[in-house]
């Protein structure tokens, strides 16, 4: 999918990057001035946190996966399904995005998204076998969706 976008970008590069380089900020820099400029731009600071946000996440990595498998007695592919059907939820997320991002200005989205978000993996707590964990899996990525494509 990342390749399709590289190439996209490479296909028509008047059309995507057209008169990027024309502005003044962009005609002398270096390496260390577009990073000055970068830490500057305060509109970077809120998808910098909801990034943190979601690395953030201490239940469900690896005190996951250990959990399914040494508590719950499941096997390695349930992890892996798990995961799956989780990254399978975003996906109706992103759609919702793309409609209403036309509608909703972006600040009103990334706290709704943000609000919607804080309480995706609460469900984890009411699980007590892999299946559960598996059905469960479509909506925490439902409810992550949101802020991450925002």
């Amino acid at each position: 999918m990342c390749l399709l976008i590289a190439l996209y970008g490479l296909w028509k590069p008047g059309a995507v990057f057209i008169h990027a380089y024309d502005q003044p900020a962009a005609r002398s820099t270096t390496l260390v001035g577009d990073i000055r400029r970068l830490v500057r731009h305060r509109a970077i600071y809120p998808a910098v946190l909801i990034i943190f946000m979601f690395q953030f996440s201490p239940g469900s990595n690896t005190p996951l996966q250990f959990y399914l498998t040494d508590a719950l007695r499941a096997s390695d592919s349930a992890y892996a399904n798990y995961w799956g059907f989780f990254l399978l939820g975003f996906l109706p997320a992103y759609a919702l995005y793309g409609y209403l991002c036309r509608l909703i200005p972006l600040r009103k989205l990334l706290w709704l998204g943000t609000f919607i978000t804080v309480p995706q993996m609460l469900p984890l707590a009411l699980i007590h076998s892999a299946d559960q964990a598996i059905w469960l899996a479509p909506v925490m990525g439902l409810l992550g969706g949101m802020a991450f494509a925002a």
